[in-house]
């Protein structure tokens, strides 16, 4: 029987593409006219325990079993090396392009004779057809589209993401003075629910990160979106397959402005099957070709050079700086930088210092010394010479690393509450407006227990 081998990354939530790869996997492994094998990229670091993957499936942790002409699904952040040694047996390559080929991982494009299944008009903005797939839309967020225009709306959301921290333009920081701020960023929160509650209470969406799920999310919820760090062009956007949502989302200051102060929100309805409808589409596609029934679009010399060209003009735009904990080294400012879109005092140098700590990290993750530096502060606090000496170093790498770092910065929630222009103080973002909201989330978790104890 032929094999489908499909490269899993690590399994997280908090990855819409590393759950879109679980899901056309479960998709695939439930049918019979072929054997889907799951190859785990990091044989360490599976976790078994937190996949979601309802049935059974075979694991192999190598290609050693693979034959001639057996299908070996992939993306774009699988490694170089795999791939070659799948060429070399004989495999057919498809390339389920999640996004730009080389911006945020491998260094891996296809070569002539691959197939390559762009997932929208961003990873190829000259392709056809695309294979977009939206993951399942959870309880908390299925209630944030049934109450989207329930709660008043008091803030304005910023997130930080893996893009760059730069300025925000001048003809919108007016807006600032009037709301509340509630920051994001890859770490907070923790839970959907609360991120939701965010999203609920805020009248737009300021992202630093163009490259991410939550710009949907907030869109969908009627939210406008500007995006600092604008990667792609109007032409990308216009051809993005859930046609409601290209309204929403914008780089033009003016045009942000205009949806803000019109309070676009009211007007915007959508619904989950809004958002899912390209699914069922998409995998099915998908599985045809495999059972050879449809075409793909096989790659060409052109194709390669017009991929090429896409990331280098990405790449030169320099606006994603996932470097520490999947974030800028600017976000230790980020205090200071939300603090200074409220009040009329800037800091001095504040983005003198953003952009050179950025600059710092960027040449540290280039020299691969970032988780060098970490590893020999974890072992020199184990030393513990001299006390003073431990506790700076402490210090530093708790500013400095992931999670910690942020905690360092923010002791509680990320909200500055506008009094006056005393926002130093952290309001608490539970509210007893959120009932109804949670209600509806513990209602479909209940449903979903029952359903369970039926079968």
């Amino acid at each position: 029987m032929k094999k489908v081998y499909v490269e899993m990354p690590p399994y997280t939530e908090k990855s819409n593409g590393v759950l879109c790869v679980y899901n056309l996997f479960e998709f695939l492994n439930a049918k019979n006219d072929f054997q889907t094998i799951f190859l785990p990229r990091d044989f360490l670091n599976i976790g078994l325990k937190k996949m979601k993957i309802k049935t059974k499936f075979l694991i192999e942790f190598s290609l050693k079993n693979a034959k001639k002409n057996d299908f070996f699904i992939v993306n774009d952040t699988t490694s170089k090396h795999k791939i070659k040694l799948a060429r070399k047996k004989g495999l057919k390559i498809v390339f389920w392009q999640l996004a730009p080929y080389s911006l945020l991982g491998k260094n891996s494009f296809p070569k002539i004779g691959d197939y390559s299944l762009p997932f929208s008009s961003c990873c190829d903005p000259k392709a056809e057809k695309f294979y977009y797939y939206q993951t399942k839309i959870d309880r908390y967020w299925r209630a944030a589209l049934k109450y989207q225009n329930y709660f008043e709306k008091d803030s304005i959301a910023i997130y930080t993401g893996k893009g760059k921290i730069r300025k925000i333009p001048d003809k919108i920081m007016d807006l600032f003075c009037k709301e509340n701020i509630q920051l994001i960023t890859r770490n907070y929160p923790d839970k959907r629910s609360e991120l939701f509650k965010i999203l609920l209470s805020s009248k737009a969406l300021i992202t630093f990160d163009e490259l991410t799920q939550l710009n949907l999310e907030a869109a969908s919820l009627g939210i406008p979106v500007f995006s600092v760090n604008s990667l792609f062009d109007n032409f990308c956007m216009s051809k993005f397959p859930i046609s409601k949502l290209q309204n929403l989302i914008t780089s033009d200051p003016n045009y942000f402005k205009d949806l803000y102060l019109n309070n676009f929100q009211k007007k915007a309805t959508l619904h989950a099957k809004d958002l899912l409808e390209e699914d069922e589409t998409t995998f099915l596609n998908i599985y045809k070709f495999i059972i050879g029934e449809n075409k793909v679009h096989q790659v060409s010399n052109l194709d390669i050079r017009r991929y090429k060209k896409w990331t280098s003009f990405l790449k030169s735009k320099d606006f994603l700086y996932p470097h520490i904990g999947g974030q800028s080294l600017g976000i230790l400012f980020i205090n200071e930088f939300c603090n200074s879109l409220v009040i009329k005092n800037r800091f001095k140098f504040l983005f003198l210092r953003i952009n050179l700590f950025q600059l710092i990290g960027k040449i540290l993750f280039k020299l691969k010394l970032l988780r060098l530096i970490e590893f020999i502060l974890y072992k020199i606090r184990f030393i513990q010479i001299l006390s003073k000496l431990n506790k700076f170093l402490e210090i530093i790498k708790i500013k400095f690393f992931e999670k910690g770092m942020e905690e360092y910065i923010f002791k509680k929630n990320r909200k500055w509450q506008k009094i006056g222009l005393d926002i130093h103080g952290f309001a608490n973002i539970y509210d007893s407006k959120f009932r109804v909201y949670e209600k509806e989330t513990y209602k479909k978790k209940s449903n979903k227990i029952k359903i369970k104890k039926l079968f």
